[in-house]
């Protein structure tokens, strides 16, 4: 996976979420070297966003991904 990553992934890569309202806070998705952390409540949706997002990021970047 990291050998792939490393191949694959450049200073000016972006991950599209597909999430319209999360590409827009992000400024357009997420990007390579950054943190992001998620915070809520219990209970408050973020393992599921993280599950939507993952599922979204294969679908929107298929060129980064190559099914290896």
């Amino acid at each position: 996976f990291w050998h792939y990553i490393l191949q694959h992934v450049t200073p000016s890569s972006i991950i599209i979420t597909g999430i319209q309202l999360l590409n827009e806070m992000l400024s357009p998705g997420y990007r390579p070297g950054k943190l992001y952390v998620y915070m809520g409540v219990t209970g408050g949706y973020k393992s599921a966003m993280l599950l939507t997002t993952a599922l979204h990021a294969v679908k929107y970047n298929a060129s980064c991904y190559n099914g290896d």
